[in-house]
């Protein structure tokens, strides 16, 4: 019995030993598990963050799409402006001298003319230009209509022999 018995340990013994074994090794892989459940929480919070990243740089770049298509339609509605002045302008320079010369003609008939004449001369060299050229000058930036006014403003004086430092009557040109 003996025999028996030392065989029954021996057993008894491989069998603890071969349980301790597979539970060693359970607890490897239960280790390893863990561990593997780690790095993927730790990669999903990576992956989240990184689409939350993902997520604010396309909604910037979006803002920043927005804001250049609108500074470039600002842009072309300047370029557009800035084509319209340059035509009026172009088309605006030649009724101020036109206004200029019919000015200096006054000036130059001053002395040797009575207001009548002045006046006629008024009406037809000056006050065309400022009465029908509005087209022209309706939309020309403030900067040169005082100009236009000034001119205007000279040939009123020229008209009344007023001094250049003298205020301007309010005129009735018409009678």
């Amino acid at each position: 019995m003996s025999n028996q018995l030392q065989a029954s340990e021996s057993r008894a013994k491989e069998l603890a030993a071969t349980h301790e074994k597979v539970v060693d090794q359970h607890r490897k892989e239960l280790e390893a598990k863990v561990k593997l459940e780690e790095k993927l929480a730790a990669s999903a919070k990576n992956l989240h963050d990184v689409r939350t990243r993902l997520d604010q740089s396309e909604r910037i770049a979006a803002e920043k799409d927005a804001q250049v298509a609108a500074l470039q339609k600002t842009i072309e509605k300047s370029q557009v402006d800035l084509k319209v002045n340059c035509v009026l302008l172009r088309n605006f320079v030649p009724v101020e001298k036109k206004v200029a010369q019919g000015c200096h003609a006054l000036f130059k008939l001053q002395p040797i003319s009575d207001i009548k004449i002045l006046r006629k001369v008024y009406f037809s060299l000056i006050y065309p230009h400022l009465q029908y050229a509005i087209l022209t000058w309706g939309r020309v930036p403030a900067t040169y209509l005082t100009h236009l006014k000034v001119l205007h403003n000279r040939s009123i004086r020229c008209i009344c022999k007023i001094s250049g430092a003298a205020h301007v009557p309010m005129l009735d040109l018409y009678h």
